[in-house]
């Protein structure tokens, strides 16, 4: 894909939910009686803009960075206080209550455009990995597992979790993923026989999967899919369809095995044999370590290689797919937000304009339907954050409002710009940090300094 189609996807997805997010309060304020004076999709200086009645429309450069909408009688930088104003259409005139609706509508706004998409995307079609539509037969179960623990095998077909009759692996890995965190009692075949078992799901791994150690994805061939930049795989030499036949001298058959040994085998270094093109080589990588909270994970950086189908669904059944996926998807949001205020989760799992820009046009490049979920997904991410009680996020005016409300007069201008200036801050320096990490996470400083360095 060229680099110019990668701009434009970039630019229409953001620009399309920052579009959506201002519309919202947009909205409102008119429905309220508020005069907008400025609808800006983004910051700083301006691209092009018009006027149409009383507004002006702009679309500037830092468009990554958000958008506003500038209402009479709202300025949240005012270094004075401002003038009086008795303007029945002024934003600081309205009723609390008015102002809130007005807050809130651009966030709302992005939660509600999911509910939109995301059937349009079961509709068109959406490439998934093909065991998702295969029935739920049990293909492996990894040693120590809580499957494992109560008896369970290869063959054993699954019929229910939780009392819900399941056709597919998409619903087992649905309900287990509801469940996370807590027992779940399950009813399988064996040899025409049902069996019942209560067991714990487990969170597994740095991307915390809901595991209870069938899951197929772990016993599929250990063929490389992907090595990730600047990884010990990517500097050691691995790429992408190697075969893995062995990590020093034990054999490994399927994928889960990968990280079995590396769990036991820790930060030594690993010959690790392989098939390239039907050539056998032998390759020493030393792993990284990475650390979350109290857990240490041992990675190469290498992603596995999966079968994927193209799928398309029926209207009522695509509304149902996309209703049960925004659930999902807004759980996992607010999981992941819950982890980050806890120290269970890294900072660096924060992905920035450059992995969302990423993210984009790899989803666009997979159809469709993938670019219009990858949006539905930022949507939701971004109606969330928004909601923080953050100064400059709309969740930060939330809390002035129900200062307001409480206390019975508004915070002091002061204040609110000193917080309003904190929160700026803290925003770029976040922002600033996160486009590192994604430029290192995609393609690695080690390759961009080398690259640099043998031009000279």
């Amino acid at each position: 894909m060229s680099t110019l189609l990668m701009i434009l996807y970039f630019v229409l997805g953001l620009g399309l939910l920052i579009l959506v997010h201002e519309a919202g309060h947009f909205i409102m304020a008119k429905l309220n009686g508020i005069r907008v004076e400025r609808f800006s999709i983004g910051f700083g200086p301006r691209l092009f803009s018009f006027k149409k009645g009383e507004t002006e429309y702009c679309f500037s450069l830092l468009f990554f960075l958000g958008g506003y909408v500038k209402m009479t009688g709202q300025d949240d930088f005012a270094q004075e206080t401002p003038v009086a104003t008795t303007d029945p259409r002024s934003f600081e005139n309205k009723p609390i209550w008015a102002r809130m609706l007005v807050v809130l509508g651009g966030p709302s706004m992005n939660l509600f455009l999911p509910w939109l998409l995301m059937p349009i995307v079961f509709l068109i079609g959406v490439t998934q990995p093909k065991f998702l539509t295969e029935p739920p037969v049990l293909v492996g179960v990894r040693p120590g597992s809580s499957a494992d623990k109560v008896g369970m095998q290869i063959s054993d077909r699954i019929i229910s979790v939780e009392g819900k009759t399941v056709d597919t692996w998409e619903g087992v890995l649905w309900e287990l993923a509801l469940a996370q965190g807590r027992e779940v009692r399950l009813v399988f075949d064996r040899n025409g026989k049902p069996q019942e078992a209560s067991l714990k799901v487990e969170k597994l791994g740095k991307e915390e999967m809901p595991d209870i150690g069938i899951h197929p994805d772990f016993f599929i061939a250990p063929q490389i899919g992907a090595v990730r930049a600047d990884s010990p795989a990517d500097q050691a030499g691995l790429k992408a369809s190697d075969q893995i036949l062995k990590l020093n001298d034990q054999e490994i058959q399927h994928w889960s095995q990968i990280s079995e040994f590396m769990n036991q085998h820790g930060d030594k270094p690993v010959e690790v044999s392989l098939s390239r093109e039907g050539v056998f080589h032998q390759i020493m990588v030393t792993p990284a370590v990475m650390k979350d909270a109290d857990k240490t994970y041992y990675v190469l950086g290498i992603e596995p290689m999966l079968q994927e189908t193209f799928r398309q669904y029926g209207f009522v059944e695509a509304f149902r797919q996309g209703s049960r996926q925004n659930v999902l998807l807004l759980t996992k949001t607010l999981e992941v937000l819950k982890n980050l205020f806890t120290l269970k989760v890294s900072v660096k799992a924060l992905a920035g304009p450059v992995q969302i820009a990423v993210g984009t046009v790899k989803a666009a490049e997979r159809g469709l339907g993938n670019f219009i979920f990858f949006l539905a997904f930022l949507s939701i991410n971004l109606g969330v954050v928004n909601l923080l009680p953050l100064p400059v996020l709309d969740g930060g005016h939330v809390v002035y409002l129900l200062y307001e409300t409480v206390f019975r007069k508004p915070l002091s201008l002061k204040l609110k710009l000193i917080f309003q200036q904190i929160g700026l801050v803290l925003l770029l320096a976040l922002m600033v940090f996160v486009t590192i990490n994604d430029i290192n996470r995609q393609w690695g400083f080690g390759k961009i300094f080398s690259s640099l360095k043998n031009l000279f």
